[in-house]
């Protein structure tokens, strides 16, 4: 039983880093759209938008705090309009 419990606790830790919004930030740099990072993490754009959103605002708050880590505030800023880009916000504010 303790095999099945190690299991299940080195699969949530993989799933975990896996599904980390950093990963996010990377593959939409490298042109993933947001339907697929959805698809692929079983999701929904709005929900995957607003996570990475808050990863955004976590990391530029990291940056307020330790200037050598996070987000800078440009940085943030295309975060920012990366998550509200083609969400159909008429505002252009990121998904809530």
């Amino acid at each position: 039983m303790a095999e099945h419990i190690e299991l299940l606790a080195l699969a949530d830790c993989v799933a975990r880093t896996v599904r980390h919004p950093f990963n996010v930030h990377h593959a939409l740099l490298a042109g993933v759209t947001w339907a697929d990072i959805a698809r692929i993490v079983d999701s929904d754009e709005p929900t995957v938008r607003r996570d990475y959103q808050q990863s955004a605002d976590d990391q530029y708050e990291l940056h307020q705090r330790y200037p050598d880590r996070g987000m800078t505030a440009d940085e943030h800023a295309a975060a920012t309009a990366r998550a509200a880009e083609g969400s159909g916000d008429p505002a252009g504010d990121p998904v809530p």
